[in-house]
């Protein structure tokens, strides 16, 4: 390749992002990802005030009428700091935090994908309450210009959002998946003193360390350190085992994926964590439902492997990269293990529900199966 010695200069060019880049990712979102964007933001600016209270998040969707609110008491926002409701990457989080809302266009974007109009409220602390809308109009304008609105006093500390014009109709049945979808990827936050209610119910968390302890095969958990960028850490926590709510329907075995402690993959069976090799996890398969592996990483949002939707995980990303012997290894030792056992569940698995957990120091599993009928 030739090499460029002289560069002349020609004129400089406007590099303002086009507000339907909005639009163009409406696609990434459907109703359970676009609330739990909503959800992130209350959750990110819950944690970065050190849980200092009780955090409520209130959703609502109104099936008749075909409204979303979602209201919460996690500080508000600043008239001064307005621009982070609308602003691509604006960002009230430092690089480095342990949160959930990195990308810094998530909520606004989860929003405008949601309805054709959204309208916030908010007031941060004693200061005047706020509204910022978010139109059809505005999105289709080229200029970045928006309104904000002097309103009647809210609640301090308080931001809500209302969704109208949806984009996509939704019914009770995805009201009932909603909040099945929300107890499990907030379990751990509903947990640790935050309340998330829809349409007035408490949300109930639901967690997947149902261990089964049979003895000489107790679950198993290894704590690491990776190093996905350099002078860059995240933790890691593997824990595997053969579980006791198997549910041959919903197929609830695989691997699961935490990202500081919100659930973004479940009942993982590809390639990547060691299915479709005989030599690892083997073709998925009945026999096999009893294994379940968690992987919980932590640490600086910049460096989690999940999308940017945080539906997903980028098994190409350095992060998994590093782990995926590991992850492998787990997850063949404890298919292997279901599969051998597949005769005698009752009586050696699943009656076994109280033990603990063994910890492995280097994160391997070196057992000898001489004695299982593999």
């Amino acid at each position: 390749m030739a090499k460029i010695t002289k560069k002349t200069f020609l004129e400089t060019i406007d590099g303002t992002p086009k507000k339907r880049l909005f639009l163009s990712i409406i696609s990434d979102y459907d109703l359970r990802t676009g609330i739990c964007e909503l959800v992130d933001n209350a959750l990110d600016l819950w944690m970065l005030n050190e849980r200092a209270r009780g955090l409520e998040i209130q959703v609502f969707l109104d099936v008749d009428r075909q409204l979303i609110r979602v209201l919460d008491n996690a500080g508000g926002v600043r008239e001064s700091q307005a621009e982070l409701l609308i602003a691509p990457g604006a960002s009230r989080n430092d690089m480095g935090e342990a949160i959930i809302g990195i990308f810094g266009v998530g909520g606004k974007r989860a929003g405008v994908a949601l309805g054709e109009l959204v309208e916030i409220r908010t007031r941060h602390q004693s200061e005047q309450s706020i509204q910022i809308d978010l139109t059809r109009e505005w999105i289709e304008s080229p200029d970045w210009a928006l309104d904000i609105y002097a309103i009647p006093e809210v609640e301090p500390g308080t931001t809500t959002v209302d969704i109208s014009k949806v984009r996509q109709s939704f019914d009770e049945d995805d009201v009932e998946q909603l909040r099945q979808h929300l107890a499990e990827t907030y379990g751990w936050f509903c947990s640790e003193g935050c309340t998330i209610d829809l349409n007035e119910v408490a949300i109930s968390p639901v967690t997947f360390d149902h261990w089964a302890f049979p003895p000489g095969y107790e679950p198993r958990q290894s704590e690491f350190t990776i190093e996905p960028a350099p002078g860059q850490s995240l933790k890691v926590t593997l824990s595997a085992g053969l579980i006791t709510d198997r549910d041959p329907e919903e197929e609830n075995y695989g691997v699961y994926f935490y990202c500081n402690h919100r659930l973004i993959m479940k009942e993982v069976r590809n390639r990547d964590v060691g299915y479709f090799v005989s030599a690892e996890a083997g073709v998925p398969h009945p026999d096999a439902s009893l294994s379940r592996l968690i992987v919980e990483f932590y640490g600086p949002a910049e460096l989690m492997p999940w999308n940017s939707s945080k539906s997903g995980i980028n098994f190409s990303h350095p992060a998994f990269a590093q782990i995926r012997s590991r992850v492998i290894e787990f997850n063949a030792y404890y298919t292997k293990l279901s599969r051998a056992l597949k005769n005698s569940w009752e009586e050696d698995v699943f009656q076994h529900t109280t033990g603990s957990m063994q910890v492995v120091e280097e994160a391997e599993i070196s057992v000898s199966y001489t004695h299982l009928t593999l």
